[in-house]
C-alpha cells in the first residue's frame, strides 16, 4: 500500500505556523496576514520566504540589509521547532504506517523553495520514501506518474478537495481519498466523505490494515 500525505493543514497546523510566523518578521498576525494576502495569495501566487522580505524591503518595512539578515537568523531558530506544528498525533500515526510495510510519500504542492524549507526542517520526513515537489501540474507530475504506475493501491490524505480532485485523475481507479476537514476542503465538489481530522482519518484506514490482514491470513 502506498500512502500520500499533504503537508500543510493535512499534517501541518499551518494557520497556527502562520500566526506564529508572523512575530519573526516583527509584525501582528493582522499585519502579516494582510501583507501575505496582498503580494501573493490575491495575485494567485504561492509564498516564497525571499520573495516576501525582498517586498517588504521595497516597501520600506524592512530599513536596512542588517535587519533583513536579522529576520533571517529569528526564522532559522523558529524553523528548530516546526515539529511542534504537526497535528496532535501526526507523527504516531505516520510511525504506525511505515512499522506496517507501507510506502509513505509526501506531495507538496506550493512554492518548492518555500515547502523544502519547511520539509527539510521536520524530523518526521524521516518516516518517507519519497517527497514529491509540484509548484505547477500535478497532471504532468513525473514523480506523481511513476507512483501510480507501480501498480499498488494508493491512498491519499489531503484536506484540498480541489487538489484531491486533480490527483485521482493522475491516479485513476486504484486510488482512494480521504479528505480532511479543514480550510480548503470545500474549495471544490467532493464525492466521498469527508472526515473531521487526521485522526479520525487513520481511525478507518488503520481498520481498513487490520481487516486485511487478517483475510490475508485466512
Amino acid at each position: 500500500m502506498i500512502y500520500v500525505f499533504d503537508l500543510d493543514y493535512t499534517l501541518l497546523d499551518t494557520k497556527r505556523f502562520k500566526e506564529d510566523l508572523s512575530s519573526v518578521f516583527g509584525m501582528s498576525v493582522e499585519e502579516f496576514s494582510e501583507s501575505y494576502f496582498e503580494n501573493f495569495k490575491s495575485k494567485g501566487l504561492n509564498y516564497n520566504l525571499n520573495k516576501h522580505l525582498a517586498i517588504l524591503e521595497k516597501d520600506g518595512f524592512i530599513a536596512s540589509k542588517e535587519q533583513a539578515e536579522e529576520i533571517k537568523k529569528r526564522f532559522k531558530e523558529f524553523m528548530k521547532n516546526i515539529d511542534e506544528y504537526l497535528f496532535p498525533e501526526a507523527e504516531k500515526i505516520i510511525k504506525s504506517l511505515k512499522e506496517r510495510g507501507n510506502e509513505l510519500a509526501l506531495a507538496t504542492f506550493g512554492d518548492t523553495e518555500w515547502q523544502r524549507l519547511k520539509i527539510n526542517s521536520l524530523k518526521l520526513k524521516k518516516y518517507f520514501d519519497k517527497v514529491i515537489y509540484e509548484d505547477k501540474s500535478k497532471k504532468e507530475n513525473k514523480e506523481l506518474k511513476a507512483l501510480g504506475n507501480l501498480g499498488e493501491k494508493i491512498i491519499i490524505i489531503n484536506d484540498n478537495a480541489r487538489e484531491l480532485n486533480e490527483l485521482k485523475e493522475v491516479f485513476g481507479d486504484r486510488c482512494e481519498t480521504k479528505l480532511i476537514h479543514e480550510r480548503y476542503s470545500g474549495n471544490a465538489k467532493y464525492e466521498g466523505k469527508i472526515y473531521n481530522d487526521l485522526s479520525d482519518a487513520f481511525k478507518e484506514m488503520e481498520q481498513n490494515e487490520i481487516s486485511g490482514e487478517l483475510r490475508g491470513a485466512r
